[in-house]
């Protein structure tokens, strides 16, 4: 994380209407986006999804921590740690 940098956070609660609407917004926008490197550290987590909350709880443990593996470990719901999510499951099969 860069300290001279503004992190905004987007989210939209119904997904399946508005799927990646946040992140369009911000490209037609010209501002720069970044995703949290969930898929590099958990890879067998699929499903990638986040409340709002747990975005901000994991940012703030990774700027006292400066480590992704360790910050994920500690700010991810264990939920979100070892289940693999039902989308996830149906695009193994």
């Amino acid at each position: 994380m860069d300290p001279s940098k503004i992190y905004v956070i987007g989210g939209i609660v119904d997904k399946s209407r508005k799927k990646g609407a946040t992140l369009n917004a911000a490209t037609e926008a010209g501002i720069t986006t970044i995703r949290l490197p969930i898929q590099e550290n958990i890879p067998e987590r699929l499903d990638h999804i986040l409340n709002v909350n747990t975005v901000v709880d994991v940012l703030i443990n990774f700027r006292e921590l400066g480590d992704w593996p360790r910050t994920l470990e500690i700010a991810l719901p264990q939920r979100k740690r070892s289940q693999i999510g039902r989308k996830a499951i149906r695009r193994r099969q």
